[in-house]
């Protein structure tokens, strides 16, 4: 595509969050599934997206809004 090309890119050293699995899990936003998969919740409502979830395109979208149900 070239469009780094003659551009330069600095790279960022500052420390960073890591937001991993582990991270998530502790926030109470992902869960653990019967099969040791990955669940997506929020607190409160009753949807839960399994994840990966290839349905929802999650890895090639900017942003995707879920209707949440209680």
């Amino acid at each position: 595509m070239g469009i780094l090309d003659g551009n330069s890119v600095p790279f960022i050293e500052d420390e960073r969050v890591l937001i991993d699995e582990v991270y998530l899990v502790q926030g109470h936003t992902l869960k653990n599934g019967p099969d040791d998969s990955l669940v997506f919740f929020s607190l409160g409502y009753a949807n839960e997206i399994s994840l990966p979830n290839a349905g929802y395109h999650l890895y090639n979208c900017r942003s995707l809004t879920i209707p949440l149900v209680l």
